[in-house]
């Protein structure tokens, strides 16, 4: 080392130190330099490098040299290089029993052990015997006499290196965690063709949740390992494991880090519907109620319930939940000529806090008994066949989906497309009416006629067609005793535009 300073008190070396601002040096027998380990040390004095007995330096590295006595005296210091040169640190400077300091430097080589003895002396040593003392270590104490207390250390000097790479890989970490779930986390160190690196120290770090130890050994095939313990959640989390390896001489530093989804805790759900056992007739309508709770029967707010059937419709294909975790919707019941089951579904979907969960009811739907006579004639496609008890039913166009808000099918007519068929009237009547349930998928006028006679026409209303919204075209003025025929046609008003018609009822 060169250059030394003092934390707290400086003070100069010998007044011979230096000559033409360099240190004074002086050759020191390699006879002497072996002997200075087996120097009888005394308990009560202390010199230590901040990196340890025989700590590994590198030139251009700081050094702090740390004293202590536990008697009062005079402490000198001094430094063997490696190739034999001695120095002076520390120049018979007071110390009162109990007190310490640090000495700071820069390390300067050469390469090896350089070595640093320190001596505390009950009075001032001469000049000319401390460099005497300095020449001749092995004979401190017939030079200084014997109440002398005496303490060294050393530090191994190399050069800077090329270091060899090393690598760090981590076996299969899973992509998603539950909370509170212990993980084995696994990684390898080798060097740059894969040969383990054994007894190395690896240093873990994570972002979240804890490891079971924060630092681990490799073992003799290059592996550690670690528990990892995730943490609670209330949502979902991204965790990052991190493992390092410092380096050492040999081999250079290296980093590897994996990443997974701590999964939050969701909360069970209850999903009840009412009522659960239902029988309704043709074209009843009803109410259902889903009541979402959670599994401690807190009535959860503001959440979206999807509802399903087999036959009729509902109102709203999907419902939100108020504070008391009900949702309302209405179901019309389909026309149907003979007894049908009839089975909802309601849906939670769930949410990054709550658990999905399903609910159901089963009812039946009775026949609307079919017969030909006065009072009541329809035709029913919502089920995605065409039912009807009028007479040489005739018709142009397809059946489809997506015209209403509930998964309902609808009689798709477009340009050249018309529904024809015939019912009977056996006693003059004073009132009639002809229901139809539909919806224009772009502008366009619905013509109806009765026995051939015009008796609407008008653009219909575009949109989605709900079960609620109905047109009633008026039938008295064209009835006929006897055989009656209505004809329903459709004209876009634009190209590709078409009228998607659910229902119709003829009813007097």
């Amino acid at each position: 080392m060169r250059y030394w300073g003092c934390l707290v008190l400086f003070l100069g070396l010998l007044g011979w130190a230096f000559a033409w601002g360099e240190p004074f040096t002086f050759a020191v027998a390699p006879s002497e330099l072996e002997e200075i380990p087996r120097i009888e040390t005394s308990p009560f004095v202390s010199i230590e490098p901040d990196r340890g007995n025989f700590g590994l330096y590198r030139p251009g590295d700081s050094i702090v040299l740390s004293l202590a006595s536990e008697r009062d005296g005079y402490v000198s210091v001094f430094d063997y290089s490696p190739q034999g040169e001695a120095r002076i640190l520390r120049n018979n400077e007071f110390f009162v029993a109990g007190s310490s300091e640090r000495i700071f430097g820069t390390v300067t080589g050469p390469e090896g052990t350089e070595r640093f003895l320190m001596v505390l002396t009950p009075r001032r040593i001469p000049d000319r015997l401390l460099v005497e003392a300095m020449r001749r270590p092995t004979k401190l104490r017939s030079l200084l006499g014997e109440d002398i207390h005496v303490q060294h250390c050393a530090i191994t000097v190399t050069k800077e290196r090329v270091l060899a790479p090393s690598f760090l890989r981590f076996d299969r970490v899973p992509q998603e965690v539950a909370p509170g779930a212990r993980v084995r986390l696994r990684v390898f160190l080798g060097d740059e063709v894969g040969n383990a690196l054994v007894n190395r120290r690896i240093q873990w770090e994570v972002s979240a949740g804890k490891l079971e130890r924060y630092q681990t050994f490799t073992n003799t095939s290059g592996f550690s390992e670690v528990w990892y313990t995730a943490p609670a959640s209330l949502e979902d989390q991204e965790v990052t494991i991190r493992a390092s390896f410092d380096g050492d001489m040999v081999y250079g530093s290296s980093l590897e880090e994996v990443r997974f989804i701590v999964r939050a805790e969701r909360v069970l759900t209850v999903l009840e519907l009412s009522p659960k056992v239902f029988h309704l007739s043709s074209g009843e309508v009803i109410d259902f109620v889903a009541v979402l709770q959670d599994v401690r029967g807190k009535p959860l707010d503001g959440e979206t319930i999807r509802w399903r059937v087999n036959v009729g419709s509902f109102e709203q294909s999907e419902t939100v939940t108020g504070a008391s975790g009900r949702a309302r919707n209405r179901f019309f019941a389909p026309w149907v000529e003979t007894q049908e089951s009839v089975e909802v579904q309601v849906f939670f979907d769930g949410t990054a806090r709550f658990s999905a969960s399903q609910g159901y009811a089963s009812g039946t739907v009775s026949g609307a008994g079919v017969y030909l006579g006065e009072g009541f004639y329809f035709l029913d496609v919502s089920n995605g066949k065409v039912k009807t008890n009028l007479e040489d039913l005739v018709y142009q166009g397809d059946i489809g989906k997506g015209f209403s808000p509930n998964p309902v099918f609808s009689l798709l007519l477009a340009a050249g497309g018309f529904i024809e068929g015939m019912f009977f009237l056996s006693q003059p009547l004073q009132e009639g009416a002809l229901c139809l349930w539909g919806r224009a998928e772009d502008r366009g006028t619905l013509r109806v006629y009765v026995n051939g006679k015009l008796g609407f026409a008008g653009e219909v209303q575009r949109g989605r067609g709900g079960p609620l919204e109905v047109q009633i075209v008026s039938l008295a003025p064209f009835l006929e005793l006897g055989k009656n025929t209505v004809r329903i046609e459709f004209e876009p008003a634009v190209r590709g535009a078409r009228y998607a018609l659910q229902r119709i009822l003829v009813v007097f």
